[in-house]
């Protein structure tokens, strides 16, 4: 409640004052007016008249109005024109303290003017810039719209230069900061701030390097490792079935399996940390028709799906270094060599160990059957091997 009232007394002062500044402007303009030989004279005359008449109601109500008036009866033409711009500036540029006091003098409000000009409020510097022109004004012999304009301009001639200067100063701050700020996060973030409605910040993503140069590849070598994951997979069954009964190449190709399915986990989880994204539409050597023809390709005896599980390696491999050299030495204008080493140490290393050791497995199991004689208990005594490494 306190608050409240607080509030309503600030703004009834406030209203107050204002309405006096206006008031008072006004009667001291007009009564200026009515002393000049002109054609609005007469007019200025009977606004006056009309004034007075209803004066007496206003100076029961606000006794600062009955000190405007005395007040106003005191000065002469010269200090009436300062009061009334100084009264109008303070409306605009005063400081807020005035009107936060209480009712005091009306010369407090809207300023003293000493007997040779001087100005004892020296808040306003456009106020005191339209001083000696005031003060050399012949108000007797000019009309009172010549000398309001002549101030008013001589004022906004301040004004303008002022803000013509700080209006300079920023288009060069800009004009210098644009070639900066273009395709940056931060000239993005600072638009967006200052504009209604909300934009897209194309530039504010981990991305860097060359990693937007290959998205399609690494979507789609991601792609190519989940579906060799079940490649391996479905390899791994069939061996593992009764008929088959190879206990040791099952656990080799879910090995594999396994690995393919991890690798592309990790492949997806660099891809995002890097500004990437992934689409599992993305195929890029993996066509419905190659899926479909390979499709009876793994239910194969046990030197034939090793020579498989080579061939998908190599082409693993194959694609890794492709994208290696998208991202260091094949494209002139881009390079990432964080990359290019998480590639080599999470992929080729480790494929140049997978394909060396399918490699001897099948030279090792083609050597040992030869001999037909003892081919079934070669693949038999291989794949015992396989199950203990």
């Amino acid at each position: 409640i306190v608050t409240h009232v607080v509030v309503i007394k600030v703004i009834r002062l406030l209203a107050i004052h204002s309405i006096l500044a206006l008031v008072g402007g006004c009667l001291t303009l007009l009564d200026d007016v009515a002393d000049l030989d002109s054609d609005i004279s007469f007019q200025a005359q009977g606004i006056l008249k009309r004034f007075h008449a209803c004066l007496p109601g206003l100076l029961r109500r606000h006794r600062v109005l009955d000190q405007l008036s005395h007040l106003a009866c005191q000065l002469t033409p010269h200090q009436k024109i300062l009061y009334y711009l100084y009264g109008m500036l303070a409306l605009f540029t005063g400081s807020i303290k005035e009107y936060l006091g209480e009712p005091r003098a009306v010369d407090s409000v809207f300023g003293e003017v000493g007997p040779h000009g001087e100005v004892a409020d020296r808040r306003s510097k456009l106020y005191l810039h339209l001083l000696p022109h005031l003060l050399d004004a012949r108000i007797h012999h000019e009309p009172i719209r010549l000398i309001l304009r002549d101030c008013v301009y001589q004022g906004c001639g301040v004004l303008n230069r002022f803000i013509m200067k700080f209006l300079a100063a920023l288009v060069s701050i800009l004009a210098l900061a644009a070639p900066a700020f273009a395709d940056y996060c931060y000239s993005e973030t600072v638009e967006a701030c200052g504009a209604k409605q909300s934009t897209d910040l194309n530039n504010c993503t981990a991305q860097y390097g060359a990693v937007h140069v290959v998205q399609f590849d690494l979507q789609s070598y991601a792609n190519a490792h989940i579906t060799r994951n079940f490649q391996y997979l479905l390899m791994s069954t069939h061996f593992g079935t009764y008929e088959k009964n190879r206990e040791g190449f099952g656990k080799l190709y879910r090995k594999l399996s396994d690995t393919a399915w991890e690798k592309s986990i990790d492949l997806i989880k660099h891809n995002a940390k890097r500004g990437g994204s992934m689409n599992f539409a993305t195929r890029k050597d993996l066509t419905p028709e190659l899926i479909a023809k390979e499709a009876n390709m793994y239910e194969l005896d046990e030197l034939q799906s090793l020579a498989r599980a080579l061939d998908i390696e190599k082409g693993l491999a194959e694609d890794a270094h492709h994208i290696h050299a998208e991202v260091t030495r094949r494209r002139e204008n881009f390079h990432d060599a964080e990359l290019s080493s998480y590639l080599e140490e999470h992929f080729v290393h480790r494929q140049a160990d997978t394909i060396r050791d399918l490699a001897g497995h099948i030279n090792d199991l083609k050597s040992l059957i030869e001999d037909p004689s003892s081919a079934s208990l070669a693949v038999f005594l291989f794949d015992e091997y396989l199950q203990k490494i």
